[in-house]
């Protein structure tokens, strides 16, 4: 599409309503939707600031929708309250559930069903690789923590296992559920006395503080981009 011609601009913009609508249909929360929109925003942005876009097709579009984020349920484990979950890990293994929540932003049941085949060890790019996620398939960076996958791999080899990385011989499945992720994330964060509005936090807030992270951080690398770019003079 040319974001440079402004006359296409009710067309471009009916075409990524339509694209939300069918978002909005698919994903179950107003914050999954308003995580696209951000992204796709995002990228809009870049290209009005640096590649002589005119016009932001999805500028206003949450006016339409009207999504909203219940702040209850969108709270996370601020970066200490996580340094100290992780401290009280005395275990290769919750030192490794730590950091695929924290570290990775994998999901409680994504942590569950890990695999030791889903990692591509690359020293430029190590990754998690998933055939089938929510939203499709998919790739998590791994940037953190790759010593201690390692190590874990390593105790699991000399004990003989199935692959999963969080086994469980008393399911049927071979490892163990998202439940027990989120009763093994609450123990640590219990033992470390962290707690998020006076409550032990979950799991799910432990990923939350990566998608926090994550937010900051291409935020940051935007605006560096912005000076950057005035600084050559150069759009």
């Amino acid at each position: 599409r040319n974001l440079g011609d402004i006359e296409e601009r009710p067309t471009e913009n009916d075409r990524c309503m339509d694209v939300f609508d069918q978002l909005q249909r698919q994903l179950s929360t107003d914050q999954s939707c308003l995580k696209y929109l951000s992204d796709v925003q995002q990228f809009y942005d870049h290209q009005i600031r640096f590649e002589g876009a005119t016009y932001n097709p999805v500028e206003g579009a949450n006016k339409q929708f009207r999504w909203e984020i219940n702040s209850q349920d969108n709270q996370t484990v601020d970066a200490d309250g996580m340094r100290a979950i992780y401290e009280a890990a005395d275990t290769i293994a919750d030192e490794l559930l730590v950091l695929a929540l924290g570290a990775w932003g994998l999901r409680p049941n994504e942590v569950a069903t890990l695999t030791a085949d889903q990692f591509v060890d690359d020293e430029d790019d190590d990754r998690i690789v998933f055939e089938e996620r929510k939203n499709g398939p998919g790739e998590v960076t791994v940037m953190f923590g790759v010593n201690v996958l390692h190590q874990r791999i390593h105790d699991l080899d000399e004990q003989g296992w199935t692959g999963y990385l969080f086994p469980s011989p008393q399911s049927s499945s071979g490892h163990i559920t998202a439940k027990t992720v989120n009763n093994r994330f609450k123990r640590l964060a219990d033992d470390a006395g962290v707690t998020v509005d006076g409550k032990t936090p979950t799991a799910k807030m432990g990923r939350r503080y990566w998608y926090a992270t994550y937010n900051a951080a291409m935020k940051q690398m935007l605006d560096g981009l912005e000076d950057i770019a005035a600084d050559q003079g150069s759009s």
